[in-house]
């Protein structure tokens, strides 16, 4: 009787030892899964944030490089205004000198005459 009681006693224990231990096998599977679901969903946040960066620069990268034609356009628009002014400077240089050379002249000829 007493072996019996004991018995019973060690098989409720055994019992209740399986019940625990699919209770924590359950548990364990659970919080993997938790752990999976956090894991993706935290890769997803990481990607999306990631796009984000990549849009913003690329937009960043497209605005700068606008930027830089529009001013290159800018720069070679004065340099070919300044290219087709040259000729025209350089004929009003030399006009310029000529008419200097000539009043130069014509002060030295008009200073031999006065003396």
């Amino acid at each position: 009787m007493f072996l019996d009681t004991r018995l019973n006693q060690l098989n409720a224990q055994r019992e209740k030892l399986f019940q625990d231990q699919s209770r924590l096998y359950d548990d364990l599977d659970d919080r993997s899964k938790n752990s999976n679901l956090l894991i993706t969903r935290l890769q997803k946040e990481r990607d999306e944030k990631l796009e984000s960066i990549k849009i913003d620069y690329d937009r960043k990268i497209d605005n700068c490089q606008r930027d830089f034609n529009s001013h290159s356009l800018e720069i070679n628009r004065k340099l070919a205004s300044i290219k087709s002014e040259l000729p025209n400077l350089g004929r009003q240089i030399e006009n310029r000198t000529d008419e200097l050379k000539k009043e130069e002249e014509e002060k030295k000829n008009t200073n031999r005459f006065q003396s």
